[in-house]
């Protein structure tokens, strides 16, 4: 795991923004209020001992509203135990057993199996993971631009959820005799183009535990983008 903060912050916001141009990025600090920004180079430098959010896609002008989304970045999910906690808390030593167990099956199925295509970001969200998959072109789609792509997005994220929530259940990977268990896929998360995600290299202060990049390991390194017709080459038939 990359150790300076900062500069997973700055990573982070450079890779999964790298294709916005003049576009508004909603950020929320818990307990200092919200803004939005077209300069990436204030939304670096976050004060990490607060939750801290940023949109995952952006906007026409400020705020966050799904009539204003001009620019679609990436695909995301997001992995995490909020189900079960909500109906029965569970030990943060528990939600971390079950996030290392999901990693490990995830890069199984990424590397070994090559059933799933590698995430530009993996991110350990404090709760779970978050699996970021960017677009080497952002779709824009302001003023009802680009529908059939913006269509296209959406089939292809839905059809990535279900890959990603087959390999994660645990009667289908390799640890069905474990008796631990697995994160769950938020399916709320799937298409929702006003969502946000925790900022890396900050604090969720009620877990009191930091959101960090888990991959890529080396930030240096060039970020691995796609385009829509190779997710779906990969969806469709990876590796085949």
């Amino acid at each position: 795991m990359v150790a300076n903060t900062r500069n997973e912050q700055q990573f982070f916001i450079r890779t999964l923004h790298h294709a916005n141009h003049g576009s508004y990025v909603y950020c929320y600090l818990d307990g200092k209020g919200e803004y939005a920004s077209t300069n990436l180079a204030e939304i670096k430098s976050y004060d990490k001992n607060y939750d801290t959010y940023v949109s995952l896609h952006a906007f026409s002008r400020y705020g966050r509203h799904a009539e204003d989304i001009q620019k679609i970045t990436s695909i995301y999910f997001d992995l995490d135990m909020h189900a079960n906690y909500a109906n029965c808390p569970c030990p943060m030593s528990h939600i971390e057993e079950c996030t290392d167990n999901t990693l490990k099956v995830l890069y199984d199925a990424i590397y070994g199996d090559e059933e799933l295509p590698e995430p530009t970001i993996i991110t350990r969200t404090s709760r779970g993971l978050g699996l970021f998959y960017v677009l080497d072109r952002s779709i824009v789609c302001e003023k009802g631009r680009n529908t059939g792509q913006v269509e296209f997005w959406k089939m292809i994220y839905r059809k990535l959820g279900d890959k990603i929530k087959s390999i994660i259940v645990p009667e289908n990977n390799w640890l069905a005799d474990d008796p631990k268990e697995l994160l769950e896929l938020d399916e709320r998360v799937i298409c929702d183009v006003t969502r946000v995600i925790r900022m890396p290299g900050t604090w969720n202060q009620t877990l009191g535990k930091e959101c960090r990049v888990l991959f890529p390991e080396h930030l240096e390194d060039e970020p691995r983008y796609y385009s829509l017709k190779e997710l779906e080459s990969r969806v469709c038939g990876y590796g085949k």
